[in-house]
């Protein structure tokens, strides 16, 4: 019990939700930021920036987004202003609204939900080179060599 290892173990982005490790909470604000990190991240309150993660990004009702974004996974509850760049899913719940172009590998717009944009879906994911606090310059998006996208 006491001094055993303690196993980490990853979840997926259901499971993530209640676990982010990450939270700019409702009633904050952050003006000309840049978010990156390798963890998930919850924004219940106004972020002005750019943000690239690698894990998911996850924008309650209350939060909104004012820049791009890459992550793994983005579920959209409240507002993103910007173009979205996931490796996985993009899901925009019946509150949330996305203003920008999208880049995935999957995108669900509930009835209700707001996508204004176009929309890029690879058949087997994206890829793209993380930005680097040194390397800011350098970020780059690119689909899957040889496959279409639809």
């Amino acid at each position: 019990m006491f001094g055993s290892k303690k196993e980490v173990i990853k979840s997926s982005l259901i499971d993530t939700e209640s676990h982010i490790p990450t939270t700019l909470a409702e009633g904050m604000t952050s003006k000309d930021g840049k978010l990156y990190g390798s963890s998930s991240v919850k924004i219940s309150g106004v972020f002005f920036g750019d943000i690239d993660i690698e894990g998911a990004l996850i924008v309650a009702g209350s939060g909104s987004v004012h820049g791009n974004v890459k992550a793994e996974d983005a579920k959209i509850y409240g507002t993103i202003e910007g173009n979205v760049s996931v490796t996985g899913k993009v899901h925009i719940h019946p509150s949330g609204s996305l203003v920008g172009d999208v880049s995935s590998i999957s995108l669900v717009a509930d009835e209700g939900a707001r996508f204004l944009g176009k929309s890029s879906i690879a058949s087997k994911g994206l890829s793209f080179e993380r930005e680097k606090p040194n390397n800011r310059n350098t970020t780059t998006l690119e689909s899957v060599q040889g496959e279409d996208a639809q």
